[in-house]
């Protein structure tokens, strides 16, 4: 079903019911949870049963386009280096126009390219660099005869010490930051010192400079002022490199701790959706995985692109329960509890905003 199709069914004026009636009349069919979606569920359940229950689908947007071009460029790349072949990026591109050319529409179809072309010139570097066991690997579990878990993993990369991580690339227009890590106090100290050492010094050439240039400067005297500048200017390397050796370290300690609080953000972002594609993985190929990483393409004007990693065990005790509370809740819907009652739309969220148009929230 189609956003123009749902706006046909139901009654404008009372929207919300009528959304919840459709999804009532679809009980008794098999229903797959995707990991993508699990978060949706959490965040937004009207969203996640219009998608799941009713397969509301919304037309893909550029950005869902320049996503899917972009992973099928990467995924040409892993499958190749899979078999230890190394594919040329033209070659990846290659692919992925041609997938292009089928999911898009004829207007769409070059600037989607352009887009996907401009953040795969910064992924490629980073894939060459990558050790891939598997890509693009389908999975799934059934939780009853008409319950499944399914989806496709990105990749499982392998570490330098032989153990898998599952890792999920994504495209996104804004980054991912977490708590801001404040600068400690001995640091904005330093910085402040360094900015004062460096103005005191180069007053201190302003009257030389000045001196050095009126004529009736004699020539001995100029080359006494050079001697003096030279002097101050050594004076000033000297002093900034044994500021700057201080101030590094404290500065790196506070970008690696920021680093940590973004992986944090990244986490809580996408991080029950790796953790079940872990558990899939566990049960298909007895391997546990403990650990994640997500690769983030930033579209802003200069693309960037971020390695967020982070440990999945806490997340993966829970993916059982969270599981087991959708089943509960899709048992309950199918037993005839309206799904006006079990499924809330949250207005606050971004996921399912697509419904808005049709919801007076």
């Amino acid at each position: 079903m189609t956003k123009d199709e749902l706006g046909e069914l139901i009654d404008k004026s009372n929207a919300y019911y009528s959304i919840c009636s459709l999804i009532d009349n679809n009980r008794g069919r098999k229903v797959i949870i995707r990991p993508s979606g699990v978060q949706t569920f959490l965040a937004n359940r009207l969203a996640w049963a219009t998608a799941q229950l009713l397969g509301l689908f919304f037309d893909g947007n550029d950005s869902t386009h320049t996503g899917t071009a972009l992973h099928i460029a990467a995924d040409h790349f892993y499958q190749n280096k899979i078999q230890g072949k190394v594919a040329s990026f033209k070659e990846c591109m290659l692919v992925s126009a041609r997938a292009i050319r089928y999911m898009c529409k004829a207007n769409e179809r070059y600037s989607i390219y352009c887009e996907a072309k401009r953040l795969f010139v910064l992924y490629y570097e980073h894939a060459l660099l990558q050790n891939p066991l598997y890509s693009e690997m389908p999975c799934g579990i059934e939780l009853d005869e008409w319950l499944e878990v399914k989806g496709t993993l990105d990749r499982i990369e392998v570490d330098e010490y032989g153990e898998h991580i599952v890792v999920d690339i994504k495209t996104s227009a804004s980054n991912v930051y977490g708590t801001k890590v404040e600068e400690p106090t001995k640091l904005v100290e330093l910085k402040s010192q360094k900015t004062l050492f460096e103005k005191n010094i180069k007053e201190q050439f302003k009257p030389l400079n000045s001196e050095k240039r009126l004529k009736k400067t004699s020539d001995e005297r100029k080359v006494e002022i050079e001697k003096e500048i030279q002097k101050l200017e050594n004076e000033l390397e000297l002093q900034l490199s044994l500021f700057n050796e201080k101030i590094k370290p404290l500065e790196d300690e506070v970008a690696h701790q920021q680093y940590l609080n973004d992986c944090i953000a990244a986490k809580a972002k996408y991080g029950f959706q790796l953790a079940i594609y872990a558990m899939l993985y566990q049960i298909e190929t007895g391997v546990e995985i403990h650990k994640a990483r997500i690769e983030l393409l930033v579209k802003t004007k200069e693309p960037k692109l971020r390695v967020f990693e982070f440990e999945l065990d806490d997340l993966k005790v829970k993916v059982d329960a969270i599981l087991l509370h959708i089943k509960e809740v899709l048992e309950y819907w199918n037993n005839g509890v309206p799904a006006s009652v079990l499924f809330g739309f949250n207005p606050e969220s971004f996921r399912g905003s697509e419904l808005k148009e049709f919801l007076d929230f």
